[in-house]
């Protein structure tokens, strides 16, 4: 078959989706990833054959502008009114780059297309020219209220193309692990996640043994939290210094610069691939960021979240719940306070027990090699 994966324009969406396009191509795909010329180093840095469009998108620009270009601002309100928001961007992402997208598939004519779940050029593509289309899962899975309001934002979308609605999905798959699934994410076909972070090479420490216990740090690769480096700066010293732990700070290289010197006990600060280093860590402290949280789960480490895009407010107070985390906002972040939270995950064995639940319930999903295997049955069957 051949398949046309509609990428988005962050960084965060396109890294997790790459181990499924690899198992696509070596089960016999032609795939073929299509998106925004910002994120190709990515692409083609994992080996995938890619197809920009014209313009670079960057997913702030779509949040601060709408349609026509007038400034947006960020809502003042609770959590349902920034969801609502952030999903009207990716509906204007699907808008901004739709034309390209159905030119594209014109010329290159596919047998599927496939997208993320907020990825809605792809249905609007599988729509306009009849074509099936698959939502591939990566992360834990958001509220309605992103995928009401996107769906509201193409609107004028789908009355260019004369279609009534955006068509249902052939194919749904979710990585997320059965216990923590939202309830409507019911119609889907289960998908292992298998973690990709982007190219790595093994660093040395990496081999020796371990001091201790072993902390990962990392709150995106643009620091997006109160206090920024200094904030990182503050959190190492003070995780190294009040509970003895190795500390492992994965941030942008650039950006590392500035952390250095580093207090003795920070075993490495710059870029680091999250999938080699959390299976030796104790816990992690992190933004709650799909791939990153999905990739604690695939490794069983128990986690303290500060989530601070609204989006994946829900992913860390599904884990609170469920017993892998414990979660802080931006707002009550300060070190001390961080410190506070990470002692019961460390010393508490049942943090670790209910994680050791969703990693072996992650394991025991279809592979990506299985199910693209089977992909044109599933596809074929109406599997959702």
């Amino acid at each position: 078959m051949k398949i046309l994966l509609t990428g988005s324009c962050s960084d965060g969406i396109v890294l997790p989706m790459t181990s499924f396009a690899w198992a696509l191509r070596a089960a016999g795909h032609e795939v073929l990833v299509s998106g925004p010329p910002n994120v190709r180093p990515l692409v083609t840095g994992a080996g995938l054959p890619f197809a920009p469009y014209r313009d670079p998108v960057t997913f702030p620009d779509l949040l601060r502008k709408d349609r026509a270009g007038n400034p947006q601002s960020m809502p003042s309100g609770g959590e349902h009114e920034l969801l609502a928001h952030i999903g009207r961007g990716y509906g204007r992402l699907a808008g901004r780059t739709l034309d390209e997208a159905l030119a594209l598939a014109d010329d290159w004519r596919p047998d599927v297309v496939m997208s993320d779940p907020q990825g809605l050029v792809g249905g609007l593509v599988a729509g306009a020219r009849e074509l099936p289309w698959v939502r591939l899962g990566f992360s834990m899975g958001s509220p309605p209220v992103m995928d009401d309001s996107a769906r509201a934002e193409v609107a004028p979308d789908l009355e260019r193309l004369g279609l009534p609605a955006l068509p249902a999905p052939a194919l749904t798959l979710d990585v997320c692990p059965p216990s923590v699934r939202r309830p409507e994410q019911t119609a889907v076909t289960g998908l292992r996640y298998v973690p990709y972070n982007g190219t790595a090479v093994l660093p040395d420490w990496l081999l020796r043994p371990r001091r201790g216990r072993r902390v990962l740090l990392t709150l995106g690769t643009q620091v997006p939290l109160r206090g920024g480096l200094g904030m990182m700066s503050q959190l190492m010293k003070t995780l190294t210094a009040d509970l003895d732990l190795e500390v492992v700070v994965a941030i942008d290289d650039t950006a590392a610069e500035e952390l250095r010197p580093t207090p003795e006990g920070v075993l490495a600060v710059g870029r680091v691939s999250l999938n080699m280093v959390l299976p030796t860590c104790d816990l992690i402290v992190h933004h709650s960021g799909s791939g990153t949280t999905m990739t604690s789960l695939v490794a069983g480490v128990p986690q303290m979240i500060v989530p601070v895009i609204a989006e994946t407010w829900d992913y860390a107070r599904r884990l609170d719940e469920f017993g892998v985390a414990r979660r802080l906002t931006p707002q009550e972040a300060d070190p001390e306070a961080v410190v506070a939270q990470c002692r019961p995950l460390l010393e508490d064995p049942s943090y670790r027990e209910r994680a050791a639940v969703l990693r072996d319930e992650i394991a025991a999903l279809p592979s990506p090699a299985e199910l693209a295997l089977n992909l044109p049955e599933l596809i074929a069957g109406g599997a959702r």
